[in-house]
């Protein structure tokens, strides 16, 4: 009776070890966020699934920005601020928004008009001055849109993001050219006060030590896949 008891106490504790371990034991992840894990994980941004939207609205807005930049640039030996766009350069707020946005990893309902990133406004990648007209053959990017880009990011019950980058941003080079660079071939690099900052090859004065996508969210514990 005994050796009874022993091996059925042995039993149980086998079986509550396994049950903490398992996915939908107590370790597990059963929210995130406020929201559900599911046991075939959660989708963070479910909005573009299916939804890659059309690039052609970005397309269309770059080049008409480029036109005011480079009009107000001429006139102006320099960039003008974002004010100065909309108050001087003949564009409205609705030049900066697609109807795409909706679909985007970054949107967050009631915001609207977060559709580009203004480069142009910041230093080169390597903290100098960006010229508002590049010599030597250099370029810089100027503007682009993470609206097409998507990380699919999906976070499992044993606590782990899985990421498979699909898409594109589109990019406004300083020659006017509207370029659609691959997710995956973006590059990162870490600025100096230890975050990290999104560039793309082919830009003036790119930094040693950039590092790809895929090593990016190797860096943060969450890889690929």
């Amino acid at each position: 009776m005994l050796r009874r008891a022993a091996w059925f106490i042995a039993l149980v504790a086998v079986v509550l070890g396994l049950w903490r371990l398992w996915p939908n034991g107590r370790n597990a992840v059963t929210t995130y966020m406020g929201r559900t894990v599911p046991p075939g994980g959660l989708v963070i941004h479910p909005n573009g699934v299916g939804h890659p939207g059309d690039p052609g609205n970005a397309e269309d807005d770059l080049q008409r920005i480029y036109r005011a930049l480079h009009s107000f640039i001429r006139a102006n030996r320099r960039f003008p601020t974002f004010a100065e766009l909309t108050e001087k350069c003949g564009l409205s707020t609705s030049d900066f928004e697609v109807p795409d946005e909706k679909f985007s990893d970054s949107y967050a309902p009631g915001q609207h008009g977060r559709c580009y990133g203004f480069a142009y406004l910041l230093p080169r990648p390597n903290g100098k001055p960006r010229p508002p007209e590049p010599a030597g053959g250099d370029r810089d990017v100027w503007l682009y849109s993470d609206i097409y880009s998507r990380d699919n990011e999906v976070v499992l019950q044993n606590g782990k993001h899985l990421f498979n980058p699909q898409g594109f941003y589109v990019v406004l080079w300083s020659d006017g050219q509207v370029e659609r660079i691959a997710a995956k071939d973006v590059i990162w690099y870490r600025s100096s006060d230890g975050g990290w900052v999104r560039w793309f090859s082919g830009q003036a004065d790119l930094p040693v030590g950039i590092r790809s996508v895929s090593e990016f969210y190797s860096h943060l514990g969450a890889p690929a896949g």
